[in-house]
């Protein structure tokens, strides 16, 4: 039988288990639906009939070609008026059986149909393909002369067909009876999961047509199924290297939806990851699982649980957003393991993207827009946070990056998007990302006789996008050095950990995946109340009002969000679908131990989130709201004269303010044009 037939056998001859025609019902269907293309399985064409499966995957060009006459064939019985509105229609292959990875596409692929996994990082815009031309002769006006382009490939015709013309180079083409389809450019770059340590990854040109145009963004990871060609680099010419440029044809695009679908659990895994999670030290094991080759940090190591598991996503009634993924800052002195901490979650996250703040920009951790180097287009690249969609992206160094590509990211940890509108390209891209960032403090150690704004060398409005910062301080201890050091070095001398974690890494991987897949909980009524007398607790203290002032603000709506990702994080670790009383509580001692260290006053003991999410706390504030009425006294005074520095800081000074922070107050009000200098050394309103 050939090619036709066996094809028209499947398709009229394909069952499911219940006894339906597959793809004759999906035929049937088409119209309905307005698709131009029926979707077929590999496996069904393989189990059906192995040689006709043999003969698509060794010629799949032909193959699929009198496929698609097979498919108009149908169409013209079933529904005749649809194949005149249409005229086009597609055989799509997917579930490929033999996937290959993108570095391993070799010329022993080419001609061959193949299929591949990857992350999209470039798309162009979608361009009208001409594959019928229809030419007219200027001479003799002899017009409908159709030329078909295989895969668009430009060859017009060079000579009238006329008899009684045949002049030659004298046909036009005639645009508006042109057959035209959509065709699009996509990059493709091996995932990270994927790449051998220390290689570059690897990256394709993918051509795709017709209703597989925007199928794809920037970000997205998908599977892709077609044949690997060739093309010339340049005009080749005699005596020259002959060498060609691959790219991959597409015939089919499966985008991957679900979170950490690139995790395989078996029937044997899920049923070790649901007798795990029975045990009532779940949560401990995990935290013991984690960075087991690093010592201590067990408060540190169970909120980066919290991140990998990761709360609910909602969506409200008029459409806001919730994000439920976290943001954890680690900020330490030099040598505590925060980078080792970083590195070994990347191991660990089923998606993951790691980088460093000294070699990161904001193109890159967002998106570029580049110019194609083939068409000299502007196109759109996507960036880490784009490319860690669904994952987590680290950043190491965070406070070497500069301000400006710092400020790109706001975006991305509050609202999980990134905006783009560059060179008349207008994009939103998917961000939705946890990030751990990793940074040392201003002089490059904690100074605990120092407010925690003096030691933080990043901005407020960054710091308030953290829904957990953790200071890790290298303090002498004799106990905790010994033991500290006994690890260290018994690691170093057996290679051995000196105790084996609870749980293997591979199989906690799968509980990850397991648990992000699986289990979205909800809040109970004693969750909501446990966060809520919390939230209640700490509001009830601020904002009083004495002879200083009022009290600061102890916390935020900001940090009761936060409360209720990491409470329904600890009860994804629970596979419970309802957030307990016990993880509200274990989320409050996690948002504690942040507050506890960075929003404590020294001075007066409160509790202050100003000094984390504005970097000045009250009782600073109300110091420079006396200094700048000192100073306004001062110049009122004077009578719009000038007035020299060293009198007012005298003068300030004598009514109890400190001088350090009056000149600063004059600096900041001269350098924001409150005041100026018209002589050395004095100043006046402008």
């Amino acid at each position: 039988m050939d090619i036709l037939g066996r094809f028209q056998s499947f398709i009229e001859e394909c069952e499911d288990e219940d006894g339906q025609l597959i793809y004759m019902d999906k035929i049937r269907s088409m119209e309905q639906q307005g698709s131009r293309s029926l979707h077929i399985s590999y496996n069904d064409i393989l189990r059906h009939d192995p040689a006709l499966a043999e003969e698509i995957r060794l010629n799949p060009e032909e193959s699929i070609t009198i496929g698609e006459e097979v498919l108009r064939s149908m169409i013209s019985q079933i529904s005749p008026t649809y194949l005149e509105k249409v005229n086009l229609f597609h055989i799509r292959i997917h579930d490929l059986t033999d996937k290959v990875l993108l570095r391993a596409l070799k010329t022993e692929h080419l001609g061959l149909l193949a299929c591949f996994e990857g992350i999209v990082i470039g798309v162009t815009e979608a361009k009208p393909l001409m594959i019928r031309g229809v030419f007219k002769c200027a001479v003799c006006g002899e017009g409908n002369q159709m030329v078909d382009f295989p895969e668009g490939i430009y060859s017009p015709p060079y000579q009238c067909r006329n008899e009684q013309c045949q002049r030659k180079g004298s046909l036009l083409v005639q645009l508006e009876k042109c057959t035209f389809i959509d065709w699009q450019k996509i990059t493709i770059q091996e995932k990270p999961e994927e790449l051998p340590p220390g290689q570059l990854p690897q990256s394709i040109m993918i051509h795709i047509l017709d209703d597989l145009v925007d199928r794809a963004r920037p970000g997205d990871r998908i599977e892709i199924v077609g044949t690997l060609k060739a093309r010339a680099t340049r005009l080749l010419k005699r005596g020259t290297l002959a060498t060609y440029n691959k790219f991959f044809q597409g015939n089919s695009i499966d985008k991957e939806k679900a979170e950490y679908i690139d995790i395989e659990i078996s029937e044997e895994d899920e049923q070790k990851i649901i007798d795990l999670s029975k045990s009532p030290l779940i949560i401990q094991k995990i935290r013991e699982s984690l960075a087991p080759s690093i010592y201590g940090h067990d408060l540190v190591k169970e909120a980066i649980a919290t991140l990998l598991f990761g709360g609910t996503a909602k969506e409200t009634p008029d459409g806001m957003k919730l994000r439920g993924e976290s943001n954890i800052l680690l900020i330490g002195d030099p040598g505590v393991g925060k980078s080792q901490i970083l590195k070994f979650v990347q191991r660990l996250a089923p998606r993951a993207i790691y980088t460093t703040g000294k070699g990161s920009t904001a193109a890159g951790l967002t998106a570029a827009v580049i110019r194609d180097q083939d068409t000299g287009e502007i196109t759109l690249e996507a960036g880490a946070l784009v490319l860690a969609d669904q994952g987590i992206a680290m950043v190491d160094e965070f406070d070497k990056m500069r301000a400006d590509d710092r400020v790109a990211i706001h975006e991305a940890m509050e609202q999980h998007t990134i905006s783009i509108a560059k060179a008349g390209i207008v994009a939103t891209l998917n961000a939705r990302t946890s990030i751990l960032a990793a940074a040392n403090p201003r002089r490059g150690r904690w100074n605990p006789y120092k407010d925690p704004a003096d030691n933080l060398n990043l901005p407020p409005t960054l710091l308030s996008r953290f829904d957990l910062l953790f200071v890790l301080e290298d303090k002498p201890h004799p106990q905790e050095d010994h033991e500290k050091a006994s690890h260290i070095l018994n690691i170093h001398q057996s290679q051995t950990l000196p105790v084996e974690p609870p749980i293997e890494q591979e199989l906690l991987r799968k509980y990850i995946a397991y648990a992000r897949r699986e289990v979205h909980p909800r809040l109970s009524d004693e969750a909501r109340d446990r966060l809520l007398e919390y939230y209640k607790e700490l509001r009830q203290v601020s904002g009083k009002v004495d002879e200083k002032g009022p009290d600061p603000i102890a916390i935020t709506p900001r940090q009761l969000e936060s409360l209720v990702r990491l409470s329904e994080a600890r009860a994804k670790m629970r596979l419970s679908d309802e957030v307990t009383f016990e993880d509200a509580s274990g989320a409050v001692n996690l948002m504690n131990a942040t507050l506890e260290k960075l929003a404590k006053d020294t001075e007066t003991g409160k509790l202050d989130i100003d000094m984390v999410s504005s970097g000045i706390s009250a009782r600073s504030r109300r110091k420079l709201d006396q200094i700048d009425a000192v100073i306004d006294r001062i110049l009122e005074q004077a009578d719009d004269e000038p007035v020299a520095i060293k009198d007012i800081v005298d003068k300030a000074v004598e009514e109890g303010l400190d001088k350090a922070q009056v000149v600063k107050a004059i600096d900041e009000m001269t350098r924001r044009g409150v005041l100026f200098e018209p002589t050395t050394g004095h100043v006046k309103r402008p």
